[in-house]
């Protein structure tokens, strides 16, 4: 594929907020369409500017700033209100409406799966299960009935009147034989608000809000590609929270290695394909769920995983290299990579907040070095010669 000649994946290695966003930036320049090929409007990726700009992404890719394009493909779930919320902060931020393709068969998710996800872990109380609340599994289980699926293409296709109908069978049908699943009793307050109908209102101008900015397009070799001659796949979340390799329940219904990227990659005709794993030089987790080497008393920085209702406080650790350097070898031991030829790399971000010294455990035992044989240990571990380093939260920080 002569076009896209540079194709680059950005995976983390752990359980989120490795610094995705930031190295999706340092790839992305006006030539780039950034591909998200897993989750939704959960992710949060933060990309922060030189000139002091800053947004944490959700459904745009996070080369948005350097003039990116965005293509959401059909392993995305779309949030239209999340979309519309997030669109009007980065027109008033770069003056322009950012360039964004949508797959026709991306799923929908609706204020109902929103208000079910949230009701499901009010009622969990300290067994919760770290949701975002932003209704992305309850996206997934609503559509595994065919019936009642809502795709990005069905948005399309539907006249107003149609569309109303089929969201009033998701609340009035559905929605109950949910929670009586969940064994869910609502408050009078969550009823008050599962009926309203400015919910419904809401919604149905936010899909026509998201119908008037993205551009549909079912064939990933259309013209999203065309003009680029750099991909980036931008992926969300991490290894450790992967459907298949996460700890139950405490995992997303997502494949967030490289399943779906390989998936595409073939789709659009690549043949080099540049693997970044990437992981903080010191390990977080936000939400429930184990962490290998959580050390409560550490305390970093972090202005994008704030306290919430939801997830709680963000959690910090120290780096495992076995933990690490296993869950990419799962990750590529799941491929046929035969096809392609691959680049394999590590991303290490964060360095500046560790000090001249990092702690982390190697072989269950616990060590303390300097960076350079701290780094020399991740190569001889993993394998991976190529390290891109980072030293604070800015493009010109990180070392390619």
């Amino acid at each position: 594929m002569d076009h896209c000649k540079i194709a680059t994946a950005v995976i983390g290695a752990a359980w989120g907020d490795e610094g995705k966003g930031l190295l999706t930036d340092a790839f992305s320049d006006s030539s780039t369409v950034v591909i998200r090929h897993n989750s939704g409007a959960q992710a949060g990726h933060t990309v922060q500017m030189d000139d002091g700009r800053r947004h944490v992404f959700h459904h745009f890719g996070s080369g948005t700033f350097r003039g990116a394009a965005t293509y959401l493909s059909q392993f995305f779930v779309c949030n239209p209100l999340a979309f519309g919320y997030e669109k009007k902060a980065l027109t008033d931020a770069t003056d322009t409406t950012p360039t964004v393709y949508a797959h026709p068969d991306c799923l929908v998710t609706t204020p109902w799966d929103m208000m079910l996800n949230q009701m499901a872990e009010e009622a969990r109380g300290s067994a919760r299960h770290g949701s975002c609340g932003m209704g992305f599994n309850e996206t997934i289980q609503r559509s595994r009935n065919p019936h009642l699926a809502l795709t990005v293409g069905n948005i399309v296709d539907m006249a107003s009147l149609d569309l109303c109908k089929y969201l009033d069978r998701i609340r009035n049908d559905y929605v109950p034989a949910r929670l009586k699943e969940l064994g869910i009793t609502p408050s009078q307050a969550w009823s008050n608000r599962l009926a309203s109908p400015g919910a419904l209102s809401m919604f149905m101008d936010a899909c026509a809000n998201f119908l008037g900015t993205v551009l549909i397009t079912r064939d990933a070799k259309d013209d999203v590609f065309t003009k680029s001659k750099k991909i980036v796949f931008e992926g969300a979340q991490g290894l450790l929270l992967d459907a298949r390799r996460g700890t139950f329940p405490y995992v997303t219904n997502s494949r967030t290695g490289l399943t779906n990227i390989v998936s595409l990659a073939h789709t659009i005709g690549l043949e080099t394909l540049q693997i970044i794993h990437a992981t903080r030089a010191y390990a977080t987790r936000h939400g429930a769920g184990p962490f290998l080497r959580e050390s409560p008393e550490l305390k970093y920085e972090d202005n994008t995983n704030l306290p919430n209702e939801w997830q709680g406080t963000l959690r910090f650790g120290e780096l495992d290299i076995d933990l690490l350097t296993e869950s990419i070898r799962l990750d590529y031991a799941d491929q046929s990579l035969s096809e392609l030829r691959i680049e394999r790399c590590l991303a290490v971000t964060c360095l500046d907040q560790v000090g001249h010294s990092i702690n982390y455990w190697d072989k269950d035992a616990r060590k303390t070095t300097e960076h350079a044989e701290f780094l020399e240990c991740l190569r001889e571990r993993s394998g991976v010669q190529n390290i891109i380093t980072s030293h604070g939260p800015t493009r010109s920080c990180v070392s390619l």
